[in-house]
This record gives C-alpha cells, structure tokens and sequence, in this order.
C-alpha cells in the first residue's frame, strides 16, 4: 500500500469495562480512536456495550481490510501466450478469498 496516508497498520482494539480504544502498532503514535462509553439512564457509571466493542474491533480491522481488497486477483493479470491461465488464478483466489474470510472475522472480533 504505497502512498497511504493513514496510520500504518495492524491496528489492535484493547477495552476496559468503562474504557475502548484502538491503538496502531508503535505505541509512541497517537491512538487511532477512543470509544466512549454512552452514558446511563440510572447514572451508574457506563461501560463499553457489545455494540462498542463490535465498532472497536471493526475500526481496527481496517488497515487489513483495505490490504485484502488492494490485493485482489486481477483477471487481466492471468492472460499469457497460450491464453487464460485459469489453475494459477484458482489457486490465487483461493488463497486471496481465505485471507479475506480471515480479515472479516477478525474485523468482527472472532480469533483467528
């Protein structure tokens, strides 16, 4: 991804009960967002909700996101001189969709 203008990734979501962030992967940089909790309607002190954390690991998946789709097979790559060479696209965008499901679940916060 040359020429990107936005923290480079991996980005982590960490969480506390009362506190979310996303931080990049030198922790001298600024954290890339804070998550803040929604107050509550007993003026209890509010936590992070599901829905937060849903966001948090989203936010963080972002980087690698972009990457899976930046890095997808281009049809106009697998033409040679004795035509389209179909098996090495198949094995290329198998590889490429499982690293895309990969992506997905860690953007949707399931270990992987």
């Amino acid at each position: 991804m040359s020429g990107a203008k936005h923290t480079r990734g991996p980005w982590a979501f960490e969480r506390l009960d009362d506190a979310a962030w996303v931080t990049p992967p030198d922790r001298d940089e600024a954290v890339i967002c804070d998550l803040v909790p929604r107050g509550t309607a007993d003026g209890s002190t509010p936590l992070i909700s599901d829905e937060d954390e849903a966001n948090g690991y989203l936010i963080a998946g972002a980087p690698k996101l972009l990457a899976s789709l930046l890095d997808a097979p281009i049809l106009s790559k697998y033409h040679g001189h004795n035509g389209f060479e179909l098996e090495r696209f198949i094995v290329d965008y198998e590889r490429w969709l499982a690293d895309c499901r990969d992506t997905i679940a860690q953007a949707q916060g399931e270990q992987s």
